[in-house]
This record gives C-alpha cells, sequence and structure tokens, in this order.
C-alpha cells in the first residue's frame, strides 16, 4: 500500500543456483546469488595431497631418466674397464623401459595438476612405480653378479674382476619407489580424506 493506493505485487522468483565449474561437491553458499566458496588446498585435503603426489611424481621422472642416461654397471679387470665393461641404461632396453614408465608417471602429474582425481591416476603410478623398482632391482642383482660370468666364460680368476653396479641404476630405484610414494599419496574422488 502507498498513499492509501494498493499495488498489485509478485512474488519474487526463486535465485537460480550456480553450479560449481570444478568436480568437488561444495555446500551452498548461505549468502544468495553469490558463488560458493572454492576449494582451498588445506592440510590433509585430496586436493593437497594430489598436488603432492604430482611433485613427487615429476621428481621421480627426473630422477629416473637422468638415471637411466648414467652408468648402470662397470666391470674392470685388474684395476682397469675392459672396452665394453661399462652400460648406461639406454644402450639395453630396459633404460628405455623404465624412460617410458617415467614419461607415464609424468603425464598423470600433470593431469593430477589440473585437478584429475580418477582412480587411473592412481593405478598408474603404482605400476609405473613398479615396473621401474623391479627393472632396476634385477640389473642390481645382475649386474653385481657379471663378475661371476666373466670369470666363468673367460677364465679370468675372480680376484681381478671387480663388477660394481653405477649410480644410475641407484637413482632409477630412486625414482621408482618415488613414484610409489606419490601413487599412494593420491586421493581420488569420493575417497574421502
Amino acid at each position: 500500500m502507498i498513499d492509501g493506493v494498493t499495488v498489485p505485487t509478485r512474488p519474487m522468483p526463486p535465485a537460480p543456483r550456480r553450479r560449481s565449474a570444478s568436480r568437488v561437491d561444495l555446500p551452498a553458499s548461505p549468502v544468495p546469488n553469490y558463488p560458493p566458496p572454492r576449494p582451498r588446498l588445506l592440510p590433509g585435503s585430496p586436493l593437497r595431497r594430489n598436488v603432492i603426489a604430482a611433485g613427487l611424481a615429476l621428481a621421480a621422472a627426473a630422477l629416473v631418466v637422468i638415471g637411466a642416461a648414467m652408468t648402470w654397471y662397470r666391470i674392470e679387470l685388474g684395476g682397469v674397464t675392459a672396452p665394453g665393461g661399462e652400460a648406461t641404461g639406454f644402450e639395453g632396453n630396459d633404460g628405455l623401459t623404465v624412460a617410458v614408465a617415467a614419461g607415464v608417471g609424468a603425464l598423470v602429474a600433470v593431469a593430477l595438476l589440473f585437478g584429475r582425481r580418477d582412480l587411473w591416476c592412481k593405478v598408474l603410478l603404482l605400476v609405473a612405480g613398479g615396473v621401474t623398482v623391479v627393472i632396476s632391482a634385477a640389473g642390481i642383482v645382475d649386474a653385481s653378479a657379471k663378475a661371476d660370468k666373466v670369470s666363468d666364460e673367460f677364465g679370468v680368476p675372480a680376484g681381478r674382476i671387480a663388477a660394481e653396479v653405477g649410480p644410475g641404476l641407484w637413482l632409477v630405484l630412486a625414482g621408482g619407489a618415488t613414484d610409489l610414494a606419490a601413487g599412494s599419496v593420491v586421493r581420488r574422488l569420493g575417497a574421502g580424506t
């Protein structure tokens, strides 16, 4: 009623509901017509854990690729490295295999940084880490046994042969373990905190 005149009124339509662009379910904003709060990287939150996992996966990829390019084993006869007695990971098929696994881990890390929270991220990191750890552990055992193989094959006394594991295999092993750690840190959608 305005100055004694009744003015017809219409009820106000309900405020439109805004949908969040992220995949995280957020509570509706307590104030109408305002967007819901953005997810934060709070300690212990799934998003923060995935950012940590992505960092671990990228560090693992760097370790593995650098390790694959370094010396994996060295065989010395009487203190002198024999021709062909030193090899890197890329001189065999195993170096390429672990480099591909590292590439897969790096791609998953990028997906995690873009907010993917699917089960395949966790599974791929665990598989890449597992493959890398198994290959590097087998390489370490094989490099340690090369002295006996050379001694048996060429008749050289075992005391004159020294076979040692190169730093590349240890870096690859560390990278694989880091990928496994990254896979265990990943939280997927709906898994809780």
